[in-house]
């Protein structure tokens, strides 16, 4: 999955529009100034920046929404329970653990948590054993609800981090937080 890369992708290249677009009109606003281009020429040019303004944001919350349902509609499938996912040995190692046959200590749990990285099927299996017996083991299993809250939680913020605003030559503060920095993505987005 490539969320986070496919709506910072939106974001830049709105950016570098949303900038050439301002630069096309400055570039018309400074031969209006030296009295090279006429008044009507220059509101002509501001018609043709704010129309492209316009359809640079519809596009670039198209792709943000586009890419928010293209992991949301995947993300059941990345949950489902696969039979040929399930590692036997680590299930009877649990299950013996749960019957008190065995023992596992947190470091072993969370050694196997991360033994399945990339594997829910077994990581959620993992998860369940902890949570139910209190091993102490320090995972962070993100349920399918909790991606996807968290994704729709990002997608807003991209979309907010849109400039909707036509005689603003500047972009929202929040531009830079979404676009170009990690700090924004959930936890249970990274890497996604």
């Amino acid at each position: 999955m490539a969320i986070v890369k496919e709506m910072q992708d939106a974001l830049n290249k709105y950016g570098d529009a949303f900038n050439e677009a301002w630069a096309e009109f400055n570039k018309a606003n400074e031969a209006h100034k030296q009295q090279r281009m006429t008044g009507r020429v220059l509101d002509e040019k501001r018609k043709e920046r704010n129309a492209k303004l316009l359809e640079l944001s519809r596009t670039a919350n198209d792709a943000v929404t586009a890419a928010l349902n293209k992991y949301v509609d995947a993300l059941p499938g990345r949950y489902a329970k696969d039979p040929e996912k399930l590692d036997a040995n680590a299930l009877a190692m649990l299950t013996g653990a749960a019957n008190g046959i065995i023992e596992l200590t947190a470091n072993d749990v969370e050694s196997l948590f991360a033994r399945f990285d990339g594997n829910l099927t077994m990581q959620g299996a993992i998860s369940d054993f902890a949570s139910k017996h209190d091993t102490g083991a320090r995972i962070t299993f993100y349920s399918e609800a909790v991606r996807e809250a968290d994704a729709m939680s990002y997608a807003a913020g991209c979309r907010g981090a849109i400039s909707h605003d036509v005689e603003n030559p500047n972009l929202p503060i929040t531009f830079a937080y979404y676009c170009e920095s990690n700090r924004a993505v959930p936890p249970s987005l990274q890497g996604e």
